[in-house]
């Protein structure tokens, strides 16, 4: 995961940006979804009791961008209940997607391999996105195609994917270019 810390009228303290990250960390432990968090830590000017906030935004790997923003006392207090709000998103987030992934792969596997076709690919970063026909795309990462290299892939391309279920939802291990 990717971690971009900001301040606005602040210079982020190392202990403030240590208990962000290490919050962060916990969020991603088990299930590595999250790709890209940006925090904002906005100081207010006024000498109001209250006023500091806190921005927070995750990329998550199917495109999907998780926000909250939340306001205290003090920047910590912020930090904690912006960080408890998006942990409540997070866990409604991943049970929707489990559902939807359950639903999905009924409905698209018809065998050992799935047909698809390549959304995108990030090559700076190593994964890609492939439609299955379905509601979402499925993501997969640079070690799981076969054949030709990942750069060699480009959105449009026919795919088949392998796709199997794993304590953190469902995982594509191979995707062989057609």
């Amino acid at each position: 995961m990717e971690l971009q810390i900001e301040g606005q009228h602040i210079d982020v303290r190392d202990d403030l940006r240590g208990l962000i990250t290490s919050r962060l960390e916990k969020l991603n432990a088990h299930h590595g979804d999250i790709i890209h968090a940006r925090v904002s830590l906005v100081k207010s000017s006024h000498h109001q009791h209250g006023s500091d906030e806190v921005h927070i935004f995750l990329s998550m790997n199917r495109r999907k961008v998780l926000q909250a923003t939340k306001v205290g006392k003090t920047l910590e207090e912020a930090v904690g209940s912006t960080l408890d709000a998006l942990s409540r998103e997070l866990t409604d987030y991943r049970g929707r997607r489990r559902e939807l992934d359950k639903r999905r792969l009924k409905t698209a596997k018809v065998g050992p391999r799935v047909s698809g076709k390549v959304v995108e690919t990030v090559p700076a970063h190593g994964y890609g996105f492939i439609d299955i026909g379905e509601d979402e795309d499925v993501r997969f990462s640079r070690q799981v195609v076969l054949g030709d290299s990942f750069e060699s892939i480009a959105a449009g391309d026919a795919v088949e994917v392998d796709i199997v279920e794993t304590p953190q939802g469902y995982q594509v291990t191979r995707v062989v270019p057609l």
